[in-house]
């Protein structure tokens, strides 16, 4: 699940036990900023994110092997 929380920036959550959610990523966009919307569906793994601050954010998901 993707999450925009206003003021905790993207969350990246995995729901497959949905009792027990876990972040498996995020993104702040920085101090004092917010973040209002995002859309993960791109085939590339190209996420967007809208910042009331920064404006349109392009981010891109990587793993980090761990």
């Amino acid at each position: 699940m993707y999450q925009s929380n206003y003021e905790a920036g993207l969350r990246i959550l995995d729901i497959s036990n949905r009792e027990n959610p876990v972040e498996n990523g995020f993104f702040e966009p920085g101090p004092g900023s917010t973040s209002w919307t995002n859309y993960p569906y791109f085939k590339s793994g190209t996420l967007i994110v809208t910042s009331g601050k920064e404006g349109l954010l392009v981010l891109k998901k990587r793993s980090l092997g761990i």
